[in-house]
């Protein structure tokens, strides 16, 4: 930190091809297919509100062979999903760290996000007015309430796969009262969300 507060290491903005961004070697972070299906649904229903960020690595502490080449920090699975959608560019932020900074920010960017706490009222609430066809982003919100102890499985089957929250358009799902609060269930799975 200087005298009057933290630098400001972004240095640019543009639209690239994505097949022209260069991952990182460093990177340690894998991405599941119910990771890259959600993702790819959100982008789909909304778009873009996040860039990918690409650190230009121009410093003289660079080793001279990777002192220049652009790469990618982060969005990493975004580029992955753009490259395979035939996408034409992606928003870029650039950065320009030194080897050690972008170590520190692969190693804790997302997980530093990772770290906050749930408010379950504030979650539920959320999660009532979110509401989209991609199947995918839905059965994501299906699993994020789970985690956070919002919504229960039946005895029956605890698996995702398949299980929507109201909003969904999907036939025969039920809606019943159970214990004062208003549930629905899956017939085919059994399943149960509080609506």
């Amino acid at each position: 930190m200087t005298e009057t507060g933290w630098r400001n290491r972004i240095i640019g903005y543009d639209n690239v091809p994505p097949e022209q961004l260069r991952t990182n070697e460093m990177n340690w972070r894998v991405h599941p297919k119910f990771q890259a299906e959600a993702l790819s649904g959100a982008l789909d229903d909304v778009g873009w509100v996040q860039d990918i960020i690409i650190n230009k690595r121009t410093g003289e502490g660079w080793p001279a062979e990777r002192r220049g080449i652009e790469t990618v920090v982060d969005g990493h699975l975004r580029i992955e999903l753009a490259v395979a959608r035939g996408e034409p560019t992606v928003p870029v932020k650039y950065v320009d760290l030194d080897e050690r900074e972008e170590t520190l920010v692969l190693a804790t960017l997302d997980p530093l996000s990772a770290l906050s706490q749930i408010d379950p009222v504030k979650l539920d609430a959320l999660l009532e007015k979110a509401r989209t066809d991609q199947i995918a982003i839905q059965q994501f919100l299906v699993w994020q309430a789970e985690e956070a102890g919002l919504y229960r499985d039946s005895p029956e089957d605890s698996s995702l796969a398949g299980m929507l929250p109201d909003g969904v358009v999907i036939p025969d799902h039920n809606i019943f009262v159970k214990d004062e609060e208003e549930w629905l269930e899956c017939p085919e799975c059994g399943y149960q969300w509080l609506r």
